[in-house]
């Protein structure tokens, strides 16, 4: 049997995130366990947008720090990823929508956020070939952006590494030991654990790792699918990256590379944890792009893929303790902001692990304690 002071269930960027903040803290006899390989799920399935245009206090706070923090992290893990921080702009199709943006546009800059509300001619500056006919307003925030997820968690992970951390790949965790309300150890198809602390980050599989505590955790698993076009010349030719586009239908478009990827929440399929590609989702998805982007009727798609969120009733993560079991901790729940979130996750599971309270930012509205006291305030900012 090993041992470990914490081991951590899931390795995409919030696990990785927190094994890498706990090293970073001293601590060493740590294990991560994931049941495929690192960052090979959501992680690597993510469309990699990083914002700080949300609609509640703590989801304002985690993302600017994270984004502060992403401006350090290629020397900090000796990586040389590109943080693209070309804006995320938020479209309004009527004035109920334009209100609800001003209105957290208000709210994002008393915490410091660089956002604006925009005019519809200010839009065209920012996306030349959009069109505005239908729209009464935008939100703009320059130093939204995004990068590669992927090679974020690989760089916690091989950082961690450096300090003293281990992870088990291929390895899935079937039991969690309980004794007199405490975790002491973790079972695997391989081996078995003894430690007091298990941290679940197993994204959209975290209902099932809280079902091995006793616990019923309000995390269900969504389906979210992608598709990329082929080189897309008229932007290659004028060097032009588009930000993050969010259409009132909740359409998402911006630049790959020299390509184009484009995504849609559809709200009306059910929970599971099917990951198939559909090709015929992109008639939900080509009519609102194309109107929005007219030039993008040439567009070409090549690829697609499908992923899954981790997503809670409100749309905010559950983070911290559980009351149940002593030394269960949750970072889940991300609800498609676990990769933009991840250094606050990071940061503020080691804070509570090895100081015995987060100090950076208070996580204590995202306890999961507050479904049952009925205190939740749904992010209403469009969730991708």
């Amino acid at each position: 049997m090993e041992t470990a002071d914490v081991v951590v269930i899931g390795g995409g960027n919030a696990g990785t995130s927190v094994l890498y903040y706990l090293a970073k803290k001293g601590l060493k006899n740590i294990i991560l366990i994931e049941k495929e390989l690192i960052a090979s799920e959501s992680t690597g399935k993510s469309a990699g947008g990083f914002r700080q245009q949300f609609s509640t206090e703590v989801n304002i706070k985690m993302s600017k720090f994270s984004v502060d923090t992403f401006r350090q992290l290629n020397e900090e893990l000796d990586l040389e990823t590109v943080f693209h921080h070309k804006g995320y702009t938020f479209l309004a199709g009527n004035e109920q929508q334009l209100k609800l943006h001003q209105r957290n546009v208000e709210l994002q800059k008393s915490f410091g956020v660089d956002v604006d509300m925009i005019t519809l001619d200010e839009l065209k500056e920012i996306v030349p070939d959009i069109y505005t006919d239908d729209l009464v307003g935008a939100t703009y925030c320059p130093s939204d952006g995004f990068t590669d997820p992927y090679e974020i968690a690989q760089g916690y992970v091989r950082k961690a590494r450096q300090l003293g951390a281990k992870t088990k790949e291929k390895t899935e965790v079937i039991g969690i030991n309980i004794s007199n309300g405490k975790v002491v150890g973790v079972e695997t198809d391989k081996f078995s654990i003894s430690t007091p602390v298990v941290v679940n980050a197993a994204g959209p599989w975290s209902g099932e790792i809280g079902k091995l505590a006793g616990l019923e955790l309000p995390i269900k698993p969504y389906r979210r699918q992608i598709f990329t076009s082929g080189p897309f010349k008229p932007f290659k030719e004028k060097n032009y990256v588009m930000p993050m586009v969010v259409d009132p239908t909740a359409v998402y478009m911006r630049s790959e590379g020299d390509r184009i990827l484009m995504g849609f929440a559809d709200k009306s399929e059910p929970p599971s944890f099917n990951q198939n590609l559909e090709w015929s989702f992109l008639d939900k998805l080509v009519g609102p792009a194309v109107n929005r982007i007219p030039i993008f009727e040439d567009l070409e798609i090549h690829d697609g893929w499908a992923g899954l969120y981790d997503t809670t009733p409100d749309h905010h993560a559950v983070l911290g303790r559980v009351s149940e079991v002593e030394g269960f901790i949750l970072a889940c729940g991300f609800s498609g902001h676990g990769f933009m979130h991840s250094p606050a996750v990071g940061t503020t599971i080691a804070e509570l692990i090895i100081d015995g309270k987060p100090s950076t930012i208070d996580i204590s509205p995202l306890s999961v304690d507050r479904f049952a006291g009925g205190k939740t305030g749904i992010e209403e900012v469009a969730v991708i």
